[in-house]
C-alpha cells in the first residue's frame, strides 16, 4: 500500500532510509544499492548542505538524494541491449520520489555526460554507471572537476577490478581523502589541493605514479626482458633447424654421388625416386 505524500513528508530522515530499505530488491533489474551503503549515506549527507549533486544510474540512491538535495541530475538509462531494466521508471512511480528536486538526463553516460554543462558547482557525486573499462575513469574525468572543497565522491562496487583500480588511484591522489568504506562502496572527500588540470598532463604529478613508477619500471623492464629471451629462444631454434635442414641435403647429395658412382646414374635416380614417394607415405 502507497503511503500518501503527507507522510512521506512527515518522516523523519531514519524513517524514510528504513522504508527506502524495506523496498524490495527486485524494485528494478539494474541492480539496487545494499541497505547499509543507504543507511551510510544518509548519515554522511545529513551533516552537509547539498544544494547540487549528481549521480549516474537510478534506483534507490535516487529515491533518497531527492530529499537531501535541492537539486539532483541522474544520468541514466532504462534500456540496456534490447532489454529494459526498468530503473527510471520504478523510481519515478515510487512514492517517495521527490520529482521537482529530481533532474534525469537520459541516454548511456557516455555521451551525456561529455556534452552536459554543469551550471554550479557540484556537492555530493555518485557514481554508479556503466561498470566496464574505461567507462568508470571516463564519469571521474568529467564529474571531478565540478566538484567542489568538501564535497562528497561515492565510488561504488568497488571490488570490481576496473573499479577497484580507480579506488586505489583516488586514495593515493592529493585531491582526495578517504572517509570511509561500506561493503563495496568508498566516500571520498574532496581536499584542498589543487584541481588537476582536466586539459593538462602533469602524469608524474599525481600520487599514484609517484607511489608506483618504479615498481611499474621494474615490471614493465621483466616484461621486456622476458620477450627478448623468448625472442632470442625463437631465433636459436630457427638457426638449428635451419643447420639440421641444410645438414641433411648435403647428406643426401653426397648419397646420391656416391651411389651414380658405384651404379651409375640411371639407377641413382630410380633410389632417389623410390626414397621421395616413400617419405611421402610417411607424411
Amino acid at each position: 500500500m502507497a503511503t500518501p505524500a503527507t507522510e512521506v513528508s512527515a518522516l523523519s530522515l531514519e524513517q524514510l532510509t528504513q522504508k527506502i530499505c524495506d523496498i524490495p530488491n527486485d524494485f528494478h533489474e539494474a541492480g539496487v544499492m545494499g541497505n547499509g551503503v543507504l543507511k551510510a549515506m544518509a548519515r554522511i549527507l545529513s551533516k552537509m548542505h547539498i544544494q547540487h549533486s549528481a549521480e549516474t544510474g537510478s534506483g534507490k540512491t535516487t529515491l533518497l538524494f531527492s530529499h537531501l538535495s535541492h537539486h539532483h541530475t541522474v544520468f541514466a538509462k532504462d534500456q540496456f541491449d534490447h532489454f529494459n531494466v526498468g530503473s527510471i521508471s520504478a523510481v519515478q512511480g515510487s512514492e517517495f520520489f521527490q520529482q521537482e528536486r529530481t533532474e534525469y538526463v537520459v541516454g548511456a553516460t557516455q555521451e551525456t555526460l561529455p556534452h552536459h554543462h554543469f551550471e554550479h558547482p557540484l556537492d555530493v557525486v555518485l557514481i554508479d554507471g556503466p561498470h566496464g573499462f574505461p567507462f568508470p575513469e571516463l564519469e571521474y574525468y568529467f564529474f571531478y572537476p565540478h566538484l567542489r572543497e568538501g564535497g562528497l565522491l561515492i565510488l561504488d562496487d568497488i571490488h570490481i577490478p576496473t573499479i577497484r583500480r580507480l579506488y586505489e588511484f583516488l586514495r593515493e591522489d592529493d585531491m582526495f581523502e578517504l572517509e570511509e568504506v561500506c561493503d563495496y562502496t568508498a566516500f571520498f572527500r574532496r581536499t584542498n589541493a589543487p584541481l588537476f588540470n582536466p586539459v593538462g598532463d602533469g602524469w608524474w604529478e599525481q600520487g599514484f605514479n609517484v607511489k608506483h613508477r618504479n615498481a611499474a619500471r621494474e615490471e614493465a623492464d621483466r616484461e621486456l626482458l622476458m620477450l627478448n629471451e623468448a625472442a632470442n629462444e625463437a631465433d636459436e631454434a630457427a638457426t638449428v633447424r635451419a643447420v639440421k635442414s641444410d645438414g641433411e641435403r648435403n647428406i643426401k647429395y653426397y648419397l646420391f654421388r656416391a651411389v651414380a658412382k658405384v651404379f651409375g646414374a640411371d639407377f641413382a635416380l630410380r633410389v632417389q625416386r623410390t626414397w621421395r614417394a616413400f617419405r611421402s607415405q610417411e607424411d
